[in-house]
């Protein structure tokens, strides 16, 4: 990676595309714990208008202005950040046609960007189901996943080394790619468990309690059973996440920054999971569910860095610097760079 300095205008866009996704899903898990889902009865408008106007009543429900600002501000951060995405494709598209790593991840985003604007309405129209809101979530964290795909695509160059030879890094076993990729799609499922959680309101079943549940490990109920089932999960995952850490240890002399990830990650995960204590034992205040969201954001990205790096530089390497044969509607536009392998 180069320094911020040294970053190209369009891995610039990159960055703030990627913080602006995390900014959007903290922002919408905000409004989730504030109760400000359904402040906006309608969609895409408020209340009728692009300004929404007081007084606030929904269905006999009063809403205060905090909530209705709330959720328009996350509508209008929501409809800026499909902007930045759109240009993030087009530059992808119109610098990068070549390297088929950072088009495809970048147009697949653009259809989960699609697919998301459709349940984000449907949020507000099926009066927040919990199954919508999981798969909102679901969705958003595809697109954090696919784009940083194409960003971190984008610094993959092969360089000459002694003699004119490729240099490439130091491949890692596949026992570690395989720990980081269980890593990964535990997170992701453990997070849309999470959301679903939410959305149901299961958090409330426990009484404030952890580890317990009223009074057990396996209380009964419905409502209380979805919530240790999400507890369940974090075991499983965080069990995972501990191999992956313990896998990268033996390999720390070749895979140095793919080690350091691992301790990240590590680490993050359990804040994680001591922040979801903390949501019980405060009695689920906003801030605290606030903040378990924004940490939860923060290990999933951790995760695809450390995912995408070993997948760099197993597989992915030789080929991110082929040519890709697209439709070259704009050919002179096209970056050859000297340093690529020609097929």
């Amino acid at each position: 990676m180069r320094s911020l300095v040294g970053l190209t205008a369009y891995q610039k866009l990159g960055m703030v595309t990627i913080v602006g996704l995390l900014a959007l899903v903290v922002l919408g898990g905000t409004v989730r714990v504030t109760d400000s889902g359904l402040a906006c009865p309608d969609w895409p408008l408020c209340y009728g208008k692009l300004f929404p106007s007081g007084p606030y009543v929904s269905e006999g429900q009063t809403f205060h202005d905090f909530q209705v600002y709330l959720e328009w501000a996350h509508r209008l951060v929501a409809g800026v950040m499909g902007f930045v995405i759109l240009a993030f494709v087009a530059g992808a598209w119109l610098e990068h046609r070549d390297r088929r790593w950072v088009v495809l991840p970048a147009l697949l985003g653009l259809v989960a960007l699609a697919v998301q604007v459709l349940l984000g309405g449907l949020t507000v129209t099926e009066d927040l189901d919990a199954a919508i809101v999981a798969s909102h979530l679901s969705v958003a964290l595809i697109i954090i996943l696919l784009l940083t795909a194409a960003w971190l695509a984008t610094f993959s160059r092969v360089t000459s080394g002694v003699g004119g030879s490729s240099f490439l890094p130091p491949s890692p076993s596949p026992q570690l790619v395989c720990w980081s990729l269980a890593s990964m799609i535990g997170l992701l499922a453990l997070m849309v468990l999470g959301g679903y959680v939410s959305g149901t309101e299961a958090a409330f079943h426990c009484n404030a309690e952890w580890p317990l549940c009223n009074g057990t490990l396996l209380p009964q109920g419905n409502g209380a059973g979805i919530q240790v089932s999400h507890r369940l999960m974090a075991v499983v995952v965080g069990l995972v996440v501990l191999g992956f850490w313990l896998a990268s240890l033996r390999e720390r002399r070749s895979q140095r920054g793919v080690s350091q990830l691992a301790s990240l990650l590590l680490l993050l995960f359990i804040i994680q999971v001591l922040l979801g204590a903390a949501t019980q034992w405060t009695v689920l205040a906003d801030w605290s569910r606030d903040v378990h969201l924004t940490a939860g954001a923060l290990t999933w990205v951790t995760a695809i860095l450390v995912v995408g790096l070993l997948v760099y530089r197993v597989a992915w390497f030789p080929s991110m610097s082929r040519r890709m044969a697209l439709p070259a509607f704009f050919p002179d536009r096209l970056s050859v760079r000297e340093s690529q392998p020609r097929d």
